[in-house]
């Protein structure tokens, strides 16, 4: 029998790997678990669920499917147990800072000076997934706090979790959440001060509309200085066709079948 250790976090895709970030995922929307039933694992999802590209492609494979919601499983099963070993696990060598500062083709927020000079290594937590509860949310805040030289950054649509420990002072300075509109509260956004996307159906919507595109790398997301991040939707005929000429948001404000 195998005994070789099973990591909770995975290297990205070549273009995350390069920039020493490594992802944290767990099924969209809805998981099934042979162990726990059915759980809800994105609440607030709105008219996001019907456009959602982490239910396509690569996402729906076998293997995929069952590693993500492994992850799930693993938490569910005894979260103090999952937290104190993926706290093991930040303490490798990888997830320490090179000491030679990153190379940005692009402006970042100066209160993030002190990762990007370091080198510093990052988590992006759920490419596929949410916070399904403030508790589990809570336990990803205490990672990161204890953490302090890691980035952690996020896109969520748990608005009103998000909003509650921050009013509690649970978010540290190196956790980034990026709101997501096309959820079911997004009026709880405020598009002035709040860090948050919208996805767009091509670059020219997404520029008329006063954001700023994230395209050549995720981090744009965590570290521009804008609070407004532009995301051009993914080549999936299908979706593009379903999502139209709206953005997420006006799409879960007047449906996909207005006009």
């Amino acid at each position: 029998m195998s005994t070789q250790k099973r990591d909770l976090l995975r290297k990205g895709n070549s273009e995350l790997a390069g920039l020493g970030i490594f992802v944290w995922s767990i099924p969209a929307l809805v998981a099934k678990s042979d162990k726990f039933g059915r759980i809800k694992t994105c609440p607030n999802a709105g008219i996001c669920a019907a456009l959602c590209y982490a239910r396509t492609g690569r996402y729906t494979f076998r293997p995929v499917v069952n590693a993500h919601t492994k992850n799930l499983e693993e938490y569910m099963s005894d979260p103090f147990a999952w937290k104190q070993k993926l706290q093991n696990e930040l303490k490798a060598k990888k997830f320490r800072p090179t000491g030679e500062a990153h190379s940005f083709d692009w402006e970042t927020r100066q209160d993030f000076d002190w990762w990007v000079t370091s080198g510093g290594k990052a988590v992006r937590i759920h490419d596929a997934g949410d916070f399904f509860s403030y508790r589990y949310l809570l336990d990803w805040l205490d990672i990161a706090e204890n953490n302090p030289n890691i980035l952690f950054y996020t896109y969520s649509k748990q608005v009103s979790d998000f909003k509650k420990a921050n009013k509690e002072g649970k978010i540290p300075k190196n956790f980034i959440v990026i709101f997501s509109m096309g959820g079911k509260q997004d009026e709880l956004i405020d598009t002035s001060q709040d860090r948050h996307d919208d996805i767009f159906p091509n670059l020219q919507v997404l520029t008329a509309a006063g954001y700023e595109d994230q395209e050549k790398s995720d981090l744009m997301a965590a570290l521009l200085p804008t609070n407004k991040i532009g995301i051009v939707a993914n080549n999936i005929p299908r979706l593009l066709r379903l999502q139209g000429t709206k953005s997420f948001s006006l799409a879960q404000k007047n449906g996909l079948k207005a006009a």
